[in-house]
């Protein structure tokens, strides 16, 4: 299968403008015959933090998932559509999406971990649960940019979910940018599986932002990867036989002592 990961320069506290700026990215990704596309954390408002909740009880960011909706239907195609802040209630959640071809929501993630540097608990409730789903002939998992330096939340993904590729999504700083390699290529060593994950790029008044989307195999080889500063879609083809393959090469999952840990 083909995957496509958009890249995006966000616009914070800018609904509007980010959202046609998705709308017109994904429809160019529609063009690549790929059969899913992932968006980064908070594509719709960026990390103004300051104003999220209005921002997000804003028309324009409640129109966000009609339009995922819509474009996943027209096209055919998965949608792992990034986060969005959601109000549910009192409580004010960083949560990830998916659409499948025939336009349905088919799955939500909550962020699970919410970063202190960002002071994101002061504004989101963190998530409870882990998120898998099924996805062609296998499971995929998903998770949201601060999750990905906890190791266990994959691990889980993997061996209770049966999970063959993870869909992450981000605002990962340039500050931490080798992080993002090491971490990414890492999950997928571990687990042998594929890395879907998609980073915002550009910068806002206090952050630069590092890009590099990756696509990796249950090897750790990165098959695609985007640049630092530019915004664009980063395509890359998964063979999912490859998982087995590896698996069976290289039976460290298998030889997990399992009295043990």
């Amino acid at each position: 299968m083909k995957v496509a990961l958009i890249q995006m320069i966000i616009i914070d506290g800018n609904i509007k403008l980010n959202i046609e700026k998705a709308r017109a990215l994904i429809k160019k990704a529609a063009t690549l015959n790929v059969q899913a596309v992932a968006l980064p954390e908070l594509w719709t408002t960026g990390y103004d933090l300051k104003n999220i909740k209005a921002l997000a009880s804003s028309s324009e960011n409640l129109g966000a998932l009609s339009m995922l909706v819509d474009l996943a239907r027209t096209y055919n195609m998965y949608i792992f559509g990034g986060s969005i802040a959601t109000k549910v209630d009192k409580n004010l959640y960083n949560r990830a999406y998916v659409i499948d071809t025939d336009g349905e929501i088919i799955a939500t993630y909550d962020k699970l971990h919410l970063i202190p540097l960002f002071n994101e608990d002061l504004y989101f409730s963190q998530g409870n649960k882990i998120c898998s789903i099924p996805f062609f002939n296998t499971k995929c998992g998903i998770q949201i940019c601060y999750d990905l330096r906890f190791p266990e939340i994959a691990r889980l993904l993997t061996i209770k979910e049966g999970c063959k590729i993870l869909f992450i999504h981000a605002a990962w700083p340039t500050a931490r940018g080798e992080h993002w390699i090491v971490l990414n290529r890492a999950r997928a060593i571990e687990n042998q599986l594929f890395i879907c994950a998609t980073n915002r790029v550009g910068s806002n008044e206090n952050i630069d932002f590092f890009g590099h989307s990756l696509i990796i195999d249950p090897l750790g080889n990165i098959i695609a990867e985007g640049s630092g500063s530019c915004e664009e879609i980063v395509v890359g083809d998964i063979d999912l036989n490859n998982v087995d393959e590896v698996r069976e090469n290289i039976p460290a999952l298998m030889n997990r002592r399992k009295d043990i840990y």
